[in-house]
């Protein structure tokens, strides 16, 4: 077994402003103090809230600098969610990315959590916009594929036998 550093982030997520600095400060002392992690998650549609105007294009601002931050500590970063906005279509995204800065995958969420979300589309299939050839088909160097599902998705039948499907190992939720 090769050991692995992961750590989750658990912070207040504000739905009336952007959390994105907050992340951003919150990322900066965990690795200051815990310099070993290699891994970085953090909660459903932390950045923005639950608030489906803050929805925005991918690649965005945002993202890009998480992709800096996951650079600058050489660490691979799951910022939570945000609402994607495509062609009049809003979705519940997360980005991976990996320890170089560069986007390892996207995950649409499949099944938003009716009513709460009101006006999300699910996405197609496990991983949709994942993954990224360049970056290694989503692979974390010397260690298996990992796909990332939102924790209320771990309930969905249709999700996680499209993890088993793929035989995926490790499950990030």
């Amino acid at each position: 077994m090769t050991p692995y550093a992961i750590a989750g982030i658990q912070m207040h997520v504000s739905a009336a402003h952007d959390n994105v600095a907050a992340m951003l400060h919150q990322l900066d002392v965990l690795m200051a103090r815990f310099p070993w992690v290699q891994m970085v998650l953090f909660s459903e549609l932390a950045p923005y809230g639950p608030m489906i105007e803050h929805a925005q294009t991918f690649p965005n601002d945002t993202e890009r600098a998480f992709q800096e931050a996951a650079a600058r500590h050489g660490v691979w970063v799951i910022p939570g969610s945000m609402f994607e906005t495509v062609e009049g279509r809003v979705y519940n995204t997360a980005s991976v990315i990996d320890s170089q800065g560069r986007i390892a995958g996207r995950y649409r969420k499949m099944f938003p959590f009716r009513p709460y979300e009101q006006g999300v589309d699910g996405g197609r299939a496990l991983g949709e916009a994942d993954p990224n050839p360049q970056v290694g088909e989503g692979r974390v160097v010397g260690l298996a594929r990992r796909d990332a599902l939102d924790a209320r998705a771990v309930f969905a039948p249709d999700d996680l036998a499209g993890v088993r499907a793929h035989a995926q190992p490790v499950l990030l939720h």
